[in-house]
């Protein structure tokens, strides 16, 4: 299964087996993204395009865009997914952000239970798998939301526990 995923930039990547995007002319051009939760790939043409990969909130991000003025990094677009990425999940790991959320009285029903309804069609196997498109979008739609509800102090400790898992 092939996934897709967003892109912005942060600290919390860590060495796990990342996707590896086979990439061909025009689209020879790729970065990849290997994080806590998740991993990625992504090719694309470097005429037209431009491409980038990192990790935001311990997902990884894969993101092309054809050339414009307007940045490709940025916070705002985290939860949206691009088609042409490839993607590795790690349920295991994501799993743990629900003790985090549940000790500091943050309500994640809505994520936790679609991600729960979402883990119960895959056979885990400790490591990240690949993760259907639509799958991976609505996780990470319902974790975007809940980032963004978050208090900067929550944010500033969700970051500090996000490290604390590496």
């Amino acid at each position: 299964m092939i996934a897709t995923v967003i892109l912005t930039v942060s600290s919390f990547c860590q060495s796990f087996m990342a996707p590896m995007c086979s990439c061909t002319p025009p689209s020879n051009s790729t970065c990849n993204s290997d994080c806590l939760f998740s991993s990625c790939c992504i090719c694309w043409n470097p005429n037209t395009q431009t491409g980038a990969c990192g990790c935001y909130w311990g997902v990884a991000t894969c993101r092309n865009e054809n050339n414009t003025t307007q940045a490709l990094v940025s916070s705002s677009n985290f939860g949206e997914l691009n088609p042409n990425a490839k993607i590795k999940f790690s349920f295991e790991k994501f799993n743990l952000l629900f003790d985090f959320f549940r000790a500091r009285g943050i309500k994640s029903d809505l994520l936790e239970s679609e991600f729960q309804n979402i883990k119960s069609r895959y056979v885990l196997t400790g490591q990240k798998i690949p993760i259907d498109n639509s799958d991976f979008s609505r996780i990470l739609s319902e974790y975007s939301k809940l980032i963004d509800s978050l208090s900067l102090k929550q944010k500033e400790e969700l970051n500090v526990y996000i490290k604390s898992l590496s």
